[in-house]
C-alpha cells in the first residue's frame, strides 16, 4: 500500500491572507492524479501533445458523491455535490457537517450513480469501509472515477486536504490506415474487476464477455475508462470493424489493464498486404503481438 493510501490527509496551516473563512478551516479537496503516470510516454507513441494537467478540478470531475458519518444522528448520509467548473479545488465547510467530532468521509468523482443508490450503513455494523462504487457501468461514456477518504474533524481549526485519485485506466486503440468503408467499431472486454472500495481495493469481475464500446469511426483513435484487470490477470480484449462488405474481427489480444495508466493499442492496416498488424506501447516501445492476413 502507497504511503498516499496510508496517510491520505494532510494538514495546512490556516493563514488569514490566504483564506476567507479563517480561524476556520475547511476540508480542500484536490485532484492528486490529475493525469496518468504514463501520459508522456503514450503522447510521444501517438505523435500528440500531452493535455494539460493544470486545470481547475471542475476539469477532472463533473459530479461528486459526498458519503459521511452523521454524528448527530448516527447513520452515514450520501449527498450529491456540485462540482465548480473554475475552482481550483473544492471546499467542505464546517458547516456542512452536523455535530462536532471525526467525521468519516468518502468522496466519488464522476460517478455513474447517484447518492440515492447508496444505501445507509447498518449503525451498529456498519463501516465506510464496506462501500463499494460500481466501475461497471452501461453508459457509451464510461466514467473516469475518482475515489477520495479521510477523517474530517469538526470544528475545523486548520484545512484539511482530500485527495482525489483515480479509480480507473484507459484503454486506446490507435487505428493507422483506416478503410474507408470502415464505419463502426466495437470493442470486446473480459477479466476486468467491477467494484472498488475506498483503500482502492477491488472486487468482482465481469461475468461474461461484453461489448462496452460502440462508435461511428471519425477519428484515429478509440478511447474508453475501465477498471483493472481481475486479481491481477491480463483481459482478452476483441477489436470489431464493421464497414460495407461486413464485420472484420481482429484477432483477440490479451492486454494489462492498471489504475491510472493508458493501455495503448495500434492497429495498423496494410493494404499493400492486405492485413491489420496489432502493437502494444509497452514501456516506451511498439511491440507486434499479432497480425491478419485478409482474403483476397
Amino acid at each position: 500500500m502507497s504511503c498516499l493510501l496510508a496517510a491520505p490527509l494532510l494538514l495546512a496551516s490556516c493563514i488569514a491572507e490566504d483564506f476567507e473563512y479563517c480561524p476556520d478551516g475547511r476540508a480542500i479537496v484536490k485532484v492528486l492524479d490529475t493525469e496518468y503516470e504514463n501520459a508522456d510516454e503514450v503522447a510521444r507513441a501517438m505523435g500528440i501533445s500531452r493535455a494539460d494537467d493544470t486545470l481547475p478540478i471542475g476539469a477532472t470531475l463533473n459530479s461528486m458523491v459526498v458519503i459521511h458519518h452523521d454524528r448527530e444522528t448516527d447513520d452515514y448520509v450520501s449527498r450529491d455535490v456540485a462540482v465548480s467548473e473554475t475552482d481550483p479545488n473544492h471546499y467542505l465547510e464546517n458547516a456542512y457537517f452536523n455535530a462536532e467530532g471525526h467525521n468519516a468521509v468518502m468522496l466519488i468523482g464522476n460517478d455513474h450513480q447517484s447518492a440515492s443508490d447508496y444505501p445507509p450503513l447498518d449503525q451498529d455494523n456498519g463501516r465506510m469501509s464496506d462501500i463499494t462504487v460500481d466501475l461497471d457501468s452501461d453508459e457509451e461514456e464510461r466514467p473516469d472515477i475518482f475515489i477520495g477518504r479521510g477523517i474530517v474533524s469538526v470544528p475545523m481549526a486548520q484545512d484539511t486536504v482530500i485527495w482525489m485519485q483515480r479509480a480507473t485506466g484507459k484503454l486506446i486503440v490507435q487505428i493507422q490506415n483506416l478503410p474507408n468503408d470502415i464505419t463502426r467499431a466495437a470493442l470486446h472486454i473480459d477479466n476486468v474487476a467491477t467494484d472498488v472500495d475506498w483503500n482502492l481495493n477491488y472486487s468482482g469481475k465481469l461475468p461474461t464477455t461484453r461489448e462496452v464500446f460502440d462508435m461511428d469511426v471519425d477519428a484515429s483513435a478509440m478511447e474508453v475508462n475501465l477498471p483493472p484487470n481481475y486479481e491481477g490477470e491480463s483481459s482478452p480484449v476483441t477489436v470489431l470493424l464493421r464497414g460495407s462488405n461486413g464485420v472484420i474481427t481482429l484477432p483477440t489480444v490479451p492486454v494489462v489493464m492498471e489504475r491510472n495508466r493508458i493501455t495503448l493499442l495500434r492497429l495498423t492496416y496494410d493494404e499493400a498486404g492486405s492485413q491489420w498488424d496489432i502493437h502494444v506501447l509497452v514501456d516506451d516501445a511498439w511491440e507486434r503481438i499479432e497480425v491478419l492476413e485478409l482474403p483476397d
